[in-house]
């Protein structure tokens, strides 16, 4: 798992930062890895606890999107 992440990790850094669509691919690049890892991670999880860690995702998103300005 550690080493999947790692390879996304060094594909996303090779696209673009310089313009807004590469970082909102690398935002949306970073949520899909959090994702997975949830879901792969804690498959045992509830769906009330599913529920917490989308609207958790979805909040980070938002925040990454302004603290980058995009």
């Amino acid at each position: 798992m550690e080493e999947i992440f790692m390879h996304i990790v060094i594909i996303s850094k090779k696209i673009f930062f310089n313009t807004n669509y590469g970082i909102a691919l690398n935002i949306f690049v970073i949520w899909l890895v959090l994702v997975i890892a949830w879901n792969f991670g804690y498959p045992q999880a509830s769906p009330f606890e599913d529920v917490i860690v989308a609207v958790g995702l979805a909040l980070f998103n938002i925040f990454l999107k302004k603290y980058l300005k995009i």
